[in-house]
């Protein structure tokens, strides 16, 4: 392996590519994109508005269809960046993302086929709505205690696959059934 490529901090959570073909990871201080013309890793710190909450402890990242970057920070929740400015802003400044949802514990993050972005709080499954902001939650199962949500990925036909302990719950990412 290469040792020049250094990041910020040691712990790497996700390795990202974004439909350009930029690479991003995800770490304990944040997230980083990889700068092919200076090959180093270049370090991106993000707040909301207030100051109050930022993306250190980022767990995913993903593009959304509009070209903005949702980062999980389990810590603080998840934030949103819209990834031209964030490529131009200077990284030694802090930036203020675009929005901010105060869903704490968020590791997960996938995309469905309809923009939607879909998350996991300890045993709920959460759904924001695509252009209206509006968060679901989503009930997955009809049991009193539904089992833990350790994975959470979208297909292109429209379900949610949801990983548990033992298996796997496929829902209608529309209907939610």
């Amino acid at each position: 392996g290469n040792y020049r490529h250094i990041l910020s901090r040691n712990k790497t959570r996700d390795v990202y590519e974004d439909r350009d073909g930029i690479l991003w990871i995800c770490t304990d201080g944040s997230i980083c994109h990889f700068d092919k013309q200076k090959n180093i890793f270049v370090q991106h710190l993000i707040e909301d508005s207030t100051h109050m909450r930022n993306a250190n402890w980022a767990y995913r990242i993903l593009e959304d269809l509009n070209g903005n970057l949702w980062i999980s920070s389990y810590a603080n929740g998840i934030f949103v960046a819209n990834k031209q400015k964030l490529l131009q802003s200077d990284s030694s400044d802090i930036y203020l993302a675009e929005k901010h949802y105060e869903l704490l514990g968020a590791k997960t993050l996938a995309m469905d086929k309809n923009g939607n972005i879909w998350t996991v709080l300890r045993n709920r499954l959460i759904k924001i709505i695509s252009g209206s902001n509006k968060i679901l939650d989503v009930p997955y199962t009809n049991e009193d205690t539904s089992p833990l949500i350790s994975v959470i990925y979208c297909d292109k036909d429209g379900y949610v696959w949801c990983g548990i302990n033992g298996g796997v719950i496929r829902l209608d990412s529309q209907t939610h059934t």
